[in-house]
């Protein structure tokens, strides 16, 4: 089918992504994203700018990575979701910072609690939550198989050092 030329002009005129003192922001009108208690809870979404999402043009490779290590510094993890994690570490990984991507899978507290029946505990009236087993399973398998544009060799998205990881059958992802 043809190019729908109304969808043309919407992408050609799309706003870029907010940045302020050379790190992504949540939104054109929270500059204060960083400074502003409030705004430093819930999801990282700056995070998924490469975490679920393919690169793109419009998305600067250092300037994800300055803000990962933003977020990462400055975000109140205690009140982030199970997803979210992983989220973070997939971006991680596709900036080249897979020690960083390891660190906030691993990381102890907030709503980061595996259970051993695979479940993530949330809190008392949400025992079970299931986004962040999946979005586990979806970063464990970009850093194990690669990513389009991913450094050669094996696990691409692990550290080198310290780590042997085998993997076999995953897919490269987008």
């Amino acid at each position: 089918m043809p190019a729908e030329p109304k969808w043309d002009h919407i992408l050609s005129h799309m706003s870029k992504i907010p940045v302020k003192d050379g790190v992504y922001v949540d939104t054109e009108t929270t500059p204060d994203t960083f400074e502003v208690p409030k705004l430093v809870t819930d999801h990282p979404m700056q995070c998924g700018i490469l975490g679920m999402c393919p690169p793109t043009p419009l998305v600067d490779v250092n300037v994800m990575r300055a803000t990962l290590h933003k977020v990462r510094e400055k975000w109140n993890w205690d009140d982030c979701w199970s997803w979210d994690y992983p989220l973070f570490a997939m971006s991680a990984a596709r900036v080249g910072e897979p020690e960083l991507a390891v660190d906030v899978l691993l990381m102890k507290g907030g709503m980061n609690k595996a259970l051993p029946n695979g479940h993530y505990y949330q809190r008392a009236n949400l025992p079970l939550y299931l986004p962040g087993n999946g979005n586990l399973l979806s970063a464990v398998a970009l850093m194990a198989g690669g990513w389009d544009g991913a450094p050669p060799g094996p696990a691409p998205g692990f550290p080198k050092q310290g780590w042997t990881v085998r993997a076999e059958g995953f897919r490269t992802m987008p």
